[in-house]
């Protein structure tokens, strides 16, 4: 994109460069956070990305924390409960829109006895508290927006609590009640998804009653909700493994066109459901911006055993199985709606792009092969996607070039 603005000291040109994104598709640039190289089991984020909360298995079952998008990471102090989570793996954890409230749940891995527990936290994870769930070999966990609903799906079953943690009653459908893999919930915690060994089955009314979905039957591993818990994906743990959807709160489903020939090990959704994210076994992370209509696919390392998202879907976090750290995916938006304006300090650039995103300002004095961009500055975009700057040195140039990239 070029536009021309003209005074009479000089000619500015303004150049747009962005990195190449897929037309029908999502690029994130993949980077790995200073979080340590453990074996991480699950992770979650707040809902703007910038809090997350990490659960390991090894060398220690330990929760760190972040409070600035992973470029920091602090341990949380072990608990001592009459059951400390140093006795079995810590396997699954949720947070609050707000990164408030974390969840965090464990099992026995290997063990007959379902001798795991959950733990919460109100204040961000510096102290945790032991809840009243019965013992269980917890596999998933589910929180509200607020974290006072939560649920946990486990071997014998769904558990949900309605306050906070301070009491959980049994809500799985009669039909079937054992070995649950995944719950997840809208963010209000009335409408659910829970998935078993080989159905999936919702709620409307936070667990009081079930109804058994037309999903064809699999190995479902990964499911997903949008916030209002009408757009819900899920992909299963075959051979032929699918990622299925639906646009009416599970009444009916349909399988994406996701390829086929994968084992799906964790798919994630933004707030309105309409970007997804879903992690193979062979390493690759496939994406759609039309809630599994299409996707495209962005190449990656190792296979990814957990992932969360931000709720505009634009940040995406990831642990790699067998202890390889945590990695950080920042979807690249091209700046639009570029302008310039002469002012009396200068020349004045504004565009949109992603929410609360770095931008880079660069500029050339000419275009002669190799341009040498020089960094000018580097501000983040507000909440609505607005960056403006006022470049108060243009005046010192004949004519002047500038690019802006993520």
């Amino acid at each position: 994109m070029k536009l021309k603005c003209c005074a009479t000291s000089f000619l500015l040109l303004v150049v747009a460069t962005i990195f190449p994104a897929p037309i029908f598709g999502q690029t994130f640039v993949w980077t790995q956070t200073s979080a340590p190289t453990n074996t991480w089991t699950g992770i979650a984020s707040s809902s703007d990305g910038t809090r997350l909360a990490a659960c390991s298995v090894y060398p220690a079952n330990v929760v760190y924390t972040s409070t600035n998008s992973g470029l920091s990471w602090t341990k949380a102090a072990n608990p001592l409960f009459v059951n400390p989570w140093s006795l079995a793996d810590l396997v699954s954890i949720a947070s609050s829109s707000d990164g408030s409230r974390l969840v965090v749940s464990s099992q026995t891995t290997g063990s007959t006895t379902n001798s795991g527990y959950i733990y919460i936290s109100t204040d961000a994870g510096q102290d945790w508290i032991e809840t009243s769930a019965p013992w269980e070999n917890w596999y998933s966990i589910a929180l509200s927006s607020n974290g006072t609903i939560m649920f946990g799906a486990g071997y014998y079953g769904v558990w949900g609590s309605l306050n906070g943690g301070q009491t959980w009653n049994y809500h799985t459908p009669n039909a079937y009640p054992g070995v649950w893999n995944k719950v997840a919930c809208s963010t209000d915690g009335t409408k659910l998804l829970a998935a078993s060994l080989n159905q999936l089955y919702t709620s409307t009314n936070s667990g009081l009653n079930w109804n058994l979905t037309s999903a064809t039957s699999n190995y479902w591993r990964s499911i997903a909700s949008s916030a209002d818990g009408t757009k819900l994906v899920a992909g299963n743990d075959q051979h032929t493994g699918l990622i299925y959807a639906s646009t009416n709160s599970g009444l009916t489903w349909l399988p994406t066109s996701a390829p086929s020939n994968t084992y799906w090990s964790v798919i994630t959704s933004s707030a309105d459901g309409t970007k997804l994210a879903a992690c193979s076994y062979s390493g690759n992370i496939y994406n759609s911006t039309n809630s599994g209509l299409t996707w495209t696919t962005n190449s990656f390392p190792a296979y990814v055993n957990s992932m969360t998202s931000s709720s505009d879907g634009t940040k995406l976090f990831a642990t790699l199985y067998g202890g390889s750290g945590i990695y950080m995916g920042q979807l690249i938006v091209p700046a639009q709606n570029l302008s310039a304006s002469i002012t009396g300090s200068g020349v004045n650039l504004q565009f949109t792009g992603a929410p609360n995103c770095p931008y880079i300002l660069e500029s050339a004095t000419n275009l002669a092969f190799p341009v040498a961009w020089q960094s000018v500055i580097t501000n983040t975009t507000a909440a609505s996607g607005n960056w403006s700057f006022t470049d108060t040195n243009a005046n010192y140039f004949s004519q002047r070039f500038f690019r802006a990239s993520q």
